[in-house]
């Protein structure tokens, strides 16, 4: 009997500098109006803070160390976190559109098949090569379908490390990230050297944690796809 893989949805969630600065001001039994005669800052700059409407400005951060005694490194750090990860959830959303990879079986032929929508082109060919991987390393007999998340089954490892490895070659990778930081020109470069498109190069930076996911260079590297008119 044929078997059906499926990756099930982990939920992410943020925590706003707002929320940790809302935490020491109970701890320390400070109101947000005190906070506010304290720093200089306005009710409404506190408070919007606070709500996660307002980010925490390098002046902000420089306020609230002299306050409330955490470096303003810390708020900073906490701010530039924040949006790191509410890029990466976005950019995570962006890509999904429910199913967005399957791999099956039909008379004794492989068959690949791919959602499109609002997917770039780092994603598109890695899901490819994922699902490629299903296809040589494992059994002809099972289903597999991509949802939202990533399990840790074997199975999606080795298709992970598969596409990994034939995207990147792996020696290749280790050099490149050697000679941090990049320039547009160097991940350019790169990319034509082992013969992939640039904004592969950056997907896979991101992934790795190297660069951002708010770098500056997405919209400039990276190909957006979604379906046409009558598709």
């Amino acid at each position: 009997m044929s078997s059906t893989r499926i990756n099930q949805y982990c939920p992410d969630y943020l925590t706003t500098p707002g929320e940790v600065l809302l935490d020491y001001l109970e701890d320390l039994g400070m109101t947000q109006a005190e906070l506010a005669d304290r720093t200089g800052l306005a009710k409404k700059t506190i408070n919007e803070i606070v709500r996660g409407k307002s980010q925490i400005t390098p002046e902000t951060a420089r306020k609230l160390e002299k306050v409330l005694g955490r470096p303003a490194h810390f708020w900073s750090n906490l701010e530039r976190q924040y949006q790191d990860d509410k890029a990466r959830l976005a950019e995570r959303e962006r890509m999904e559109c429910g199913v967005y990879g399957a791999t099956r079986w039909i008379d004794d032929k492989p068959v690949i098949q791919l959602s499109l929508r609002y997917k770039s082109n780092d994603h598109l060919w890695f899901t490819f090569f994922h699902e490629a991987g299903h296809i040589l390393k494992h059994g002809r007999r099972d289903v597999f379908i991509e949802f939202k998340g990533i399990d840790s089954e074997k199975e999606e490892d080795e298709a992970n490390a598969f596409a990994c490895d034939k995207l990147i070659p792996p020696a290749a990778l280790k050099a490149f990230v050697q000679r941090s930081p990049f320039s547009r020109a160097d991940i350019v470069a790169f990319a034509d050297e082992i013969g992939i498109a640039p904004g592969i190069v950056l997907g896979r930076l991101q992934h790795d944690n190297i660069l951002p996911f708010t770098h500056y260079l997405n919209s400039e590297l990276k190909i957006f796809y979604e379906w046409g008119e009558g598709a």
